[in-house]
């Protein structure tokens, strides 16, 4: 593929996966492609009937609470709709997706295909996501790729406390005020894999929660067992964060300005709305998506209602993101909302280049592109600090981390050789002039021996006579002479 260092950003949206391969150059992120993939098998989540509206009955009315409904839980004519979809994959088609396998197959054994053929062959049973995902990665890179994944919007839950200034709150006891809000919410205590948070610069905690595994990061595990190479995770961000860093990197945003910011999507729709650069309100989950007929009405009606109860104030800005419905989208907003100005979500010129894609082709990768470019790090101070990374992916990323410092330490060590041996050399020349000194010395030492003997002995014989001397004196003191 292109030269530079991949990024690939991998979006959950219903049954797709949806991928976008970005590099960065010239201090800009250049995309190199976009692509979709319809799985093969659902990925399902567990469901779980206590978050409700209802449970955020008893927190605080002073703190903005943002409850994720399940997208699950879609209206009755979605549910028909979805059914009719999955009614037309028929033997035909099954056989046309057989098909289709046994062709990349050939391709493989032509070497015309990065895929591995031995990996596929050990995969018993028919094709599976992980073999999709697999395929997809190893044609980006066999040997490693970096990605960021998305965590579906609706999933996490989204928490502001601006009851206090938690920037002068130590870390100990911001840690009970986060476990409290959390049994509270849970009616159990959350590892630190299940929840994030960051604070702003205003002093107020956003604190966001998940109640279960990503869908996405067990898929792209289990595809690490047919994977030869290192698949780096760079960042697992919910759909929310991934818009908000997007939308502030690339507009400048007015500090009393509201703006709108509305995910398309095939079964749910989420709202958020930002006063300047910061996350102001959080609407639930609309359970509808651009399959159901109503769905623009439905968000319609939502911006409405929040316009209408107060918590928005006004409305100056509208920007669509993942706009698989094109102008029709944007014309239904611009009619109702005449003073207001609405578009789609537009890349920063200055930060962004397409090169050979279109503007059109790209607007319903929003998501995936932004979670690329979130796993880059490139202006990484425009996305929050929630992330939902487990701390076992940062700990295995580590262990590929030291392997290629242990690496390159090998290498040193090797180098380090030559020198080492030229050194000892010379420590050893060292070490035979010495030896031979001493023993130089030692054989005038034992040259000297006899006349050491002698002084000794005179000495000995001086020694006797000064006592003789002294004994005569003390015996003829006060004497005549």
């Amino acid at each position: 593929m292109s030269s530079g260092k991949l990024y690939t950003g991998i979006s959950l949206e219903a049954e797709s996966l949806k991928f976008a391969v970005i590099r960065i150059k010239d201090k800009k992120v250049q995309l190199v492609s976009v692509d979709k993939i319809t799985l093969l098998e659902k990925l399902e989540a567990p469901v779980d009937d206590n978050l409700s509206g209802d449970l955020f009955g008893d927190l605080d009315s002073n703190d903005d609470v943002f409850d994720l409904d399940s997208a699950l839980n879609s209206d009755a004519d979605e549910i028909s709709i979805e059914d009719d979809i999955l009614g037309d994959l028929d033997d035909d088609l099954l056989g046309e997706i057989g098909d289709d396998f046994d062709l990349e197959i050939d391709e493989l054994e032509s070497g015309d295909e990065i895929v591995d053929v031995d990996m596929i062959d050990e995969v018993e049973g028919p094709v599976s996501n992980e073999i999709q995902l697999y395929n997809y990665l190893s044609s980006i890179d066999a040997k490693r790729v970096d990605i960021g994944l998305n965590i579906p919007a609706g999933t996490a839950i989204f928490q502001v406390l601006k009851d206090a200034d938690f920037s002068e709150v130590k870390k100990k006891d911001l840690k009970v005020i986060i476990d409290d809000r959390l049994e509270a919410l849970y009616g159990e205590l959350k590892v630190e894999d299940y929840y994030s948070y960051g604070i702003r610069d205003d002093g107020a905690l956003v604190l966001s929660s998940i109640d279960e595994d990503s869908r996405l990061l067990s898929l792209v595990d289990r595809t690490q067992t047919l994977y030869r190479g290192k698949i780096f995770i760079g960042e697992l961000l919910p759909d929310e964060s991934i818009l908000l860093g997007m939308v502030k990197a690339n507009y400048e945003l007015e500090d009393e300005k509201i703006t709108c910011v509305i995910q398309f999507s095939e079964l749910n729709c989420r709202v958020l709305f930002l006063k300047g650069e910061r996350l102001w309100l959080v609407s639930p989950i609309i359970t509808e998506g651009v399959r159901s007929r109503k769905f623009l009405n439905t968000v319609f009606s939502k911006i409405l209602f929040q316009l209408d109860t107060g918590e928005v104030p006004n409305l100056d800005r509208l920007i669509i993101c993942n706009n698989s419905l094109g102008e029709e989208g944007i014309s239904f907003f611009k009619e109702r909302f005449p003073d207001v100005e609405v578009s789609e979500f537009e890349f920063s010129e200055e930060l962004f280049d397409p090169l050979e894609n279109t503007l059109e082709s790209i607007s319903a990768f929003t998501t995936a592109i932004g979670i690329a470019w979130a796993a880059s790090g490139f202006k990484k101070e425009t996305f929050s600090k929630i992330s939902f990374l487990p701390k076992y992916v940062i700990d295995r990323q580590k262990i590929f981390k030291l392997q290629w410092h242990g690496m390159l330490l090998l290498l040193l060590i090797m180098a380090s050789f030559p020198a080492i041996n030229a050194l000892l050399q010379r420590s050893f020349s060292q070490i035979n002039i010495l030896e031979n000194e001493i023993a130089l010395v030692d054989t005038q030492l034992q040259s000297y021996a006899p006349t050491v003997n002698n002084f000794n002995r005179i000495s000995s014989l001086l020694s006797q006579i000064q006592d003789q001397l002294v004994l005569m004196n003390t015996l003829s003191e006060n004497s005549i002479t």
